[in-house]
């Protein structure tokens, strides 16, 4: 069937855009339906392939390119299914664009709108690697990164030390003034912790009031020392609502060594010296020996 018999009313109904590529010219058509949906101000709709490829997210390039490279190469009927991400001035929008008819060198795609799908995955994606309290990494992608950093240490390529944090009566607060006042203290120190550690250090929230820390790359023990001096002072200067609370935390050091066999272990001996950091005086912290 030849695209020019193709009625455009009726496939502006059906779809949420198209395009095709036309080989002999190399040029690609696009729908008005689509340059409106992505605000798009062009002449015509015509686009040579570097316009249309301007048009597109980075990510986009290189399976559209090769969508086109097929349609220059095969010239044969074949059904050419890909995501493309729009992205106009920082505006994003997903389609799936399925080849859907060929017909004198003409390969019509049409477009299906998934931009609120995209939506819900990155969402989804969110819940899943952050703790919405807190807004760090959660749990699971707490222990990916130890996994990584770990394997990094078993290759000589860095140190690893892991912090075991714990805040000193998160509980009692909890108990007094409620679990409302209890989240905004996990936020706010989960903020303070953040903006006290580098970029290459990964702060996870591990469940309640605990939280872990990878250090990656330290010089010595005085320098792990020197750190959690500085979450605890910056935790205890924390103040919510005006309220009471005496916030404070204690932490507890474990440093990777020959006798470290696995991430759980390193963890474990880091919640071992947290404990006895509490036991001893809460607001302080232990070096696992």
């Amino acid at each position: 069937m030849n695209f020019n018999e193709i009625d455009i009313k009726q496939l502006n109904i059906i779809c949420d855009g198209w395009w095709f590529f036309d080989l002999p010219k190399e040029q690609i058509h696009i729908s008005k339906t689509l340059l409106y949906c992505l605000d798009i101000k062009h002449n015509s709709n015509l686009f040579t392939v570097n316009q249309f490829l301007s048009l597109l997210d980075i990510e986009s390039h290189s399976d559209f390119l090769a969508c086109i490279n097929k349609y220059k190469v095969q010239k044969t009927q074949r059904i050419i299914n890909l995501i493309l991400h729009f992205n106009i001035e920082n505006i994003h929008k997903w389609f799936l664009s399925k080849y859907t008819e060929f017909s004198d060198n003409t390969y019509l795609n049409i477009l299906t709108d998934i931009t609120e799908i995209k939506h819900h995955e990155k969402a989804l994606y969110e819940m899943a690697f952050y703790d919405t309290v807190s807004g760090v990494y959660s749990r699971s992608a707490f222990m990916v990164f130890l996994e990584k950093a770990f394997t990094n240490f078993i290759n000589k390529k860095s140190r690893l030390a892991v912090f075991f944090l714990d805040i000193d009566n998160l509980k009692q607060i909890n108990d007094t003034y409620g679990h409302v006042i209890g989240d905004k203290v996990i936020n706010r120190i989960s903020c303070k912790i953040k903006s006290l550690s580098r970029e290459s250090d990964i702060l996870g929230r591990l469940g309640g009031d605990e939280f872990g820390i990878i250090i990656n790359n330290f010089y010595k023990e005085t320098h792990l020392q020197t750190i959690a001096k500085r979450y605890i002072d910056g935790v205890r200067n924390i103040k919510i609502d005006g309220l009471p609370l005496n916030i404070s935390c204690s932490i507890g050091i474990s440093i990777s060594n020959s006798n470290t066999n696995t991430i759980e272990q390193l963890l474990h001996y880091a919640d071992l010296a947290m404990y006895q950091a509490k036991l001893n005086q809460k607001g302080s912290y232990k070096l696992y020996k």
